[in-house]
Parts: C-alpha cells; structure tokens; sequence
C-alpha cells in the first residue's frame, strides 16, 4: 500500500508569483518540478517561448544525414524498419513522409507481432534485402540487432538505427546510430521516445535537403508517438507534445479526423487523455490482433472511403481487444485466487496457452495497479514459443531483471517500467515457468532490497466543496500531464461513501458518489474500479479534477486516485527539520547553472567518475556542511544516505549526472588504472571504500572487479585483511571461474545503471521524501 506524502513546500518569490499568477499551488508545482526562474517557467507554460534543440546535437546525425542525402541522390531503395505499437507506427509513418517528400524511393516493414515478435527478426530482413533494398534506416527499433546488422553488413547494405531503448552492453556495428540514451544525462533530448528522435532526424534531414518548415506537419503523430509510449515530458519531449497536440487538433489526415469523429471528441479541447484514453488504444488494437502495416495507408490516405475503412476496422479490433483484456484479466486473477502463494513471491508471474500475446502487457499494468509488484504474464501455447509481457513498479528496472536470465531466453527487450520477452517451452511447460518465475523473483527480490519504500506524494488539501472550473482550469495550465509532469493529486477529508454503480460497455468503471462532512455530495469516476474493494465509514479521499466538454458545455471531472481510512492516520507529518531539494536533474546547461550556485552559496560538491567539476570532491573526503550539491549519480540509496548523514545539508542540489561508468569496459579501465597505479606507488595497497567513490561504484562492485582482474590473470591478490588489500601484477592467464565472475560482475553494473535511471526519472516529489525519510 502507498504511503501519502505531502509534497513539500518551496520558497517562491514574489516576482515569479506575481508573473504567473493564478492559485499559489501552480507556482508551488512548477517550484517542485524544478522550475525557479522565470525563462524556464515560460518555456515550460508556453512552447513558443521555449526554445528546442538542435537535431545535430545527436553525434552521428550529421553522418546519418550524409548517407540518406546519397541514397536519395542515388535513388537508393531505402527500407524503414518500424514496430508495431504506437509509438513504432507513426515513426514509421513520418520517416516515410518525410523521404517520400525529399523525393526518397521508399519501402517500410512493420514486424507482425504474432510472426515476428519486436525488432529486426533476420528472415524477414532477408526478403527485404532480396526485394531490392540498400539501406535499412530503423525507427523505434534495433539498438539490439547486433546480428542482424552484421548480417545486412555482410550484404553490403548499410544500417542507421534510430532507436530510443535502453543501450546494450555491447552496440551493433551500424553505419549511424541515433539514441537519445547516448547523449549526456540531463540533455534536452535526453526523453524522446522513438517518434521524437524520428522527428528529429527528418528535422536534420529538411535542414539539409529541403524547407524545414515542412516538418510541422508530422507534428501530429508526434503528439500520438508520446503520449502513447508514456514518454517523460521533460524538455524537448515536453515541447512537442504540445505542439503536437496543437497540430492534431487542427490535423490535414483524413484517417485521423474519421477516427476522432468516431470517438466523438472535441476537437478544440483535445489534450493529452484523449490520446492515451481514445486515441492510442484504436491504434494500438491493429498492431495487438492484426498487422500493423496498413497504419501507414490510414495516416497518409486522401481517399475518405479508405479512412472510413481502415477507421472502422480499428474501432472493431479495439472493441475485440477489449473483450479480450476483460478475459485474460479475469483468468488472470482466478490464478491467483487459486494458487495464493503466487502473490507471496516478489514477483507475480502467471501463464496460460490461450492468452492473445498483444493482450497480456494491458493485462500485467492492470495486476501491477493492483498489486504494487512487478508482473510478468506469459502466453503458452502449444507447440510454440512462449511470450511474455512484463511491467514493473518505480524502482525495479524490469529489462535488467529479465537479463539476467537470458539463459532461458530467446530474446527480450524494453524500458526500466516494461519489457517483452521470448522464452523457449521445452517439453515441460509448468516446469519452464515454475523455474522462470523462481528465478526473476530471486532477481527482483535482490534489486528491491535497494529501492526505497513505496510512497504516492499528493499536492495539497483542497476540500471539493471549494472546486470550481476556473481553479481546475488554472491548475491545467500545468498541461500536458504525464510520466515526470503528473496532474495534481489533491486530498479532500473525512468523506464517506453514498452511491456506487458500475458503467462502460464492459462494466469496468465506476461512479461514486461521495458526501463531506456537511452533507455535499459529489460524484467521481474511478478508472478500471470495478470489483476493487471500497473503503467503510470515513475516509481520506486523494482525486484528481480535470476539465471535460459534454454535450458543448465545459464542466469539472473528478478521478478516483485513492482512500485511507481516516483513523489510520494515512498522513504522515515530520517535525524534523526537512531537506529542501533543488531538482536540476534536467537542466539544458548543468554546468552553468552550477557555477551560478558556486558563486551565491558556500557549497560542496559531491561528484565520483570521470569529467568531474572543479573543486569537487567524492564521499570520502565531505564533510558536515549547509549546502551540497550532487553532481553525478551516486550508485544506490546506501551511499545517499551515507553522505547524507555525514554532510547533514539543509539545502541538496540535485543533477545526477550519469558518471557513464555502469559499462564493463569503462568500468574496468578505469578499475585497472586505479590498481596499477596502487601497485607502482603505493606497494599495491587497496583501500576498497576509495576505490569505490573514484569509480562512482558500490564497493561490492569494486570487489566484483578485483576478482575478474584476478581470474583474468591481470593482478594477484595476496592474503589480507579488508578494507584494504594487496595486489601486484599477474601472469595473465585466465582461471576458469572467469566467466562466472563476469555474469555477477555484469549483473552488478546493471543493477547500479538501473538504479541511476530510476533516480534520474523518479517522480520529484517522491524523491524530495526519499531524501527526507
């Protein structure tokens, strides 16, 4: 169950307050979310104000423009390689637009989920290649198609990979890779998900081949690519949604207008929600139960006939994947109910042969809600390979779960919150799954020991009786919401329940009526509430109020978040003195900005790795101090606390540079120059805790990579007591354990960089209480 949290209070100053205006609580968020200077705070309320990134900002951009510029010259058959969700269909889309419109010869693959599964699958990238393809230029894909790159290689057909997941250790070889995971942390592409960074890339190639202005046009599937993939709305990522959203209320696609006829929405109040809630499940349907390719003809067709088709023939796989999740939903939860141990585990992991494997990963979000663990849904049908969906909780990174058992995988791929895997059956089904689930709950266990307790920061108190629609709408100026920009989340006490009553075409939903303390009544929806258990006698409601238009006319609606009773005492209050911390975890210029604070405040600097400011120093040498600043991302909460106790600062500045040594190879370069160094002057003294702070590392990582060095034959280590051992040079012939202790040293390494990407995206309000419990 979550613990609520008041979201701390931050000074703002009269002038911002006075700029913005409105209810003190939009200024108060927006101080929150790390918004303290007016310039910012306009970028962030109005995108003309803002000003976006470069597309060259990307390293190899300029190289990917190059070779697609010949390939056009060259009327070069150029193939984009796309995926099946969402975000996977309009980056495909747009590619084609935008080299279809530079007068590019163009062909596009989407992989079928049920043939092909994600990614680039190699008979399939072999028929392309014989169907006359020269270059393969992959979008929202590929970043882990090492194989299938050296095959295209082989060929002589160049690969540029546009991807946005997370990198392997180990990159393909390909001609140009364009991943915002490569950029510095903090960067204001850092977020884009893999529609952006096509956008960027058609941005770039415009710039260089023809009338930029053209790509406003393909700002629409831009806004659709976001929302659906659950983008974090920082930076660049935040600016095109918006514009985005702009664009589509106002969309040319004929395809687009028929489907939002269909979903009756109001075009002139469209936002976000209305993507994630209307428009994105239509879209998703195709590439869940059927083949996704014929999404390129509904985004690009003229021919109104077609778009009523193809308009139609989402809206009936919609209806039939709802059908379909209410099903798996409920054989899911009759698993459980009879075999209850399965929630016993830290991870809930079920199977059946007959669950649609587009359906499950709706399904395992559902369970996660639920039950507040990851959850990992399999189908298994017989005679084939299994295929799993998993989604995880805040703090869990889910694909390095998965990766440490890619022994008994075949393939698997996706973000910290959600994955997808493949995983062969063997002859023995329930024993397949019965090891499987042992294992990633082994996994998970380990990596939760590290992660802080669950806790869901709320806004304020906001009574509903002192609602009304110009205060929700001043609180939507905030808008768009989403991962990193959530909605307010507001507390009314002491409510009791009056009126419940299921609605929507599958009973899913339900609308509350609630009463105050003086008897005014209020109705809530609560999304996907049916059959969850209602609280008794009084409670502390936490809701959300957004602006709906019905029937032309414009009125509040009030979400169900969620209850605590009110004798639980569900809200905590500390006495103790808080740490006010200051987010700059997604400043555009990290290091101007701390040289600004340098200059005003007394401040010491924590910052372990490589490329480290001036004057900084690592946990080992702060001291007691007012004001601290931490610069790169500490390895885990232990050394967080650690400095933390030691410093006591009133004041912590947050940026959490990626130290970028979470690599095998960076991490033991770094390590073995560290070592050799101790052996030429210091007589191979080892002191394990300085080791640790110069490699940005935990020092059972460090000890990790002492024990491959040794394996690997590069040093000795002499018998000694810790914390400080003694090493000298090795004969360097390898001892047999060394691949072991290279899969627990590769696992330790996973886990801290996942541990660094749950700190960089967390929730600011959760990390403000992180901090401060």
């Amino acid at each position: 169950m979550n613990h609520w949290i008041p979201a701390p209070e931050i000074a703002v100053t009269a002038e911002i307050q006075e700029s913005i205006g409105g209810h003190p609580y939009v200024a108060q968020t927006l101080a929150r979310r790390g918004l303290l200077e007016l310039d910012a705070i306009r970028g962030f309320l109005d995108p003309d104000a803002y000003q976006p990134a470069s597309p060259f900002a990307f390293p190899a951009m300029e190289k990917a423009v190059h070779r697609l510029s010949k390939a056009i010259q060259n009327h070069e058959t150029i193939c984009v390689w796309g995926d099946f969700d969402v975000d996977g269909h309009t980056s495909t889309t747009l590619l084609v637009s935008a080299l279809s419109a530079l007068g590019a010869k163009v062909i596009f693959h989407i992989p079928n989920r049920q043939n092909e599964s994600h990614g680039i699958n190699l008979p399939y990238l072999k028929r392309v290649m014989d169907g006359g393809a020269h270059l393969i230029l992959t979008c929202d894909t590929g970043i882990s198609a090492a194989d299938e790159v050296a095959y295209a290689q082989k060929r002589n057909v160049d690969v540029i990979i546009t991807d946005h997941h997370d990198l392997p250790l180990s990159l393909p070889d390909a001609y140009a890779i364009i991943n915002p995971k490569m950029l510095p942390s903090g960067h204001s592409l850092a977020t884009l998900p893999g529609v952006g960074v096509a956008y960027k890339l058609a941005e770039a190639l415009h710039q260089h081949l023809g009338d930029p202005d053209i790509c406003h046009s393909y700002l629409d599937l831009v806004a659709l690519g976001i929302v659906a993939d659950l983008a974090l709305l920082t930076g660049d990522t935040r600016y095109l949604l918006q514009k985005g959203i702009q664009r589509l209320r106002d969309t040319p696609r004929i395809g687009m207008q028929v489907m939002m006829e269909i979903a009756e929405l109001d075009l002139e109040f469209l936002n976000e929600e209305h993507i994630a809630f209307e428009l994105a499940p239509r879209l998703n349907a195709l590439g869940r139960l059927s083949d996704a390719n014929s999404i390129v003809d509904f985004f690009t067709t003229s021919d109104i006939g077609k778009a009523r088709s193809l308009a139609y023939q989402l809206e009936m796989l919609n209806e039939q994947r709802k059908l379909q999740t209410k099903q798996v939903f409920q054989a899911a939860l009759a698993q459980i109910k009879d075999n209850p141990d399965y929630l016993e585990q830290p991870a809930l992991v079920l199977a059946h042969p007959t669950w649609p494997a587009g359906i499950i990963g709706i399904v395992a979000s559902r369970l996660v809600e639920r039950y507040q663990k990851p959850v990992l849904l399999i189908s298994t049908p017989l005679g084939e390979i299994g295929r799993g969906s998993a989604r995880s909780v805040a703090g869990i990174n889910i694909t390095a779960a998965i990766a440490e058992q890619k022994e008994m995988l075949s393939n698997f791929g996706g973000h910290p919150m959600a994955a997808g895997f493949s995983i062969p059956l063997g002859p023995d089904i329930e024993i397949t799954i019965k090891k499987f689930r042992k294992a990633i709950s082994q996994t998970i266990e380990r990596m939760a020991a590290n992660v802080a307790p669950s806790q869901r920061a709320f806004d304020g108190y906001l009574p509903l009786n002192q609602l009304s629609l110009e205060l929700v709408d001043d609180f939507e100026r905030l808008a768009p919401f989403g991962s990193g920009n959530p909605a307010l989340t507001l507390v009314s006490q002491g409510m009791e329940i009056v009126d419940q009553s299921p609605i929507g075409k599958t009973q899913e939903h339900l609308i509350l009526s609630v009463k105050d303390e003086n008897q005014n009544v209020f109705r809530l929806i609560w999304w996907q509430g049916a059959g969850w258990q209602l609280p008794e006698g009084k409670f502390d409601l936490l809701y959300r109020a957004r602006s709906i238009i019905t029937t032309g006319k414009k009125s509040i609606q009030l979400e169900w978040i969620d209850s605590k009773p009110v004798e639980a005492q569900s809200i905590e209050v500390h006495d103790r003195k808080k740490i006010d911390l200051i987010d700059y975890r997604y400043e555009s210029n990290p290091i101007e900005t701390l040289q600004k604070i340098q200059k005003q405040a007394d401040i010491q600097i924590w910052s372990e790795g490589k490329h480290n400011p001036n004057h900084s120093l690592d946990r080992t040498v702060l001291v007691p101090g007012k004001d601290l600043a931490i610069w790169t991302s500490p390895p885990g909460w232990n050394e967080i606390r650690s400095v933390l106790n030691g410093v006591a600062p009133e004041k912590v500045y947050l940026f959490a540079i990626d130290p970028e040594m979470d690599s095998f190879n960076q991490f033991i370069e770094q390590l073995s120059g560290m070592i050799k160094y101790a052996i030429t002057h210091y007589q191979g003294h080892l002191d394990l805790s300085k080791l640790a702070a110069k490699s940005a590392h935990q020092e059972e990582t460090v000890l990790a990579g002492i024990e491959w060095l040794q394996a690997a034959g590069y040093i000795v280590i002499r018998p000694q007591d810790r914390p400080t051992l003694i090493v000298d040079f090795g004969n360097k012939n390898p001892h047999k354990d060394l691949p072991d202790i290279q899969i627990k040293l590769n696992f330790l390494l996973e886990e801290t960089a996942a541990f660094r990407k749950m700190l960089k995206n967390r929730d600011r309000e959760l990390l403000h209480n992180d901090f401060n419990s």
